[in-house]
């Protein structure tokens, strides 16, 4: 079984993390999922989980779940339509946001703790709100 040792954001300690498939990270979602390969996660026992990055571009990874997850999920529905309408590109949000957060290479992936994740949210609601709230 691959393991690997990541930081998990609900046991607040590093774990050796599994690899688990979609199915089993999200069973109700067994419909949809039939209709491509189920992707690759790697998980804690207590459930946190981060997908497997395929393409390698992230080389650190942050195990999480429940509220932590719903707010990194909200700053990608905040951030991710100013790049897809063509209001900045991407990797300009992306700089923008690591300037703003104080980060040297900003991605929502890395976010490894509440306080941070509630800082990214508010600057992403900020950032947002210039392109599509006038």
């Amino acid at each position: 079984m691959q393991t690997k040792k990541l930081h998990c954001t609900s046991c607040n300690k590093t774990v050796n993390a599994t690899i688990k498939k979609e199915t089993e990270i999200y069973p109700d979602r067994k419909a949809y999922l039939a209709k491509r390969e189920p992707r690759d996660y790697w998980a804690c026992v207590c459930g946190s989980h981060v997908r497997v990055d395929k393409e390698k571009v992230h080389v650190r990874y942050v195990l999480t779940t429940g509220k932590f997850s719903a707010i990194k999920n909200n700053i990608h529905s905040l951030i991710d339509p100013i790049w897809k309408s063509k209001k900045m590109t991407r990797p300009e949000v992306y700089r923008y946001m690591s300037k703003i957060t104080k980060t040297k290479d900003f991605h929502v992936s890395l976010i490894s703790c509440m306080k941070d994740a509630e800082k990214a949210l508010k600057e992403a609601e900020t950032l947002n709100g210039l392109y599509f709230n006038r």
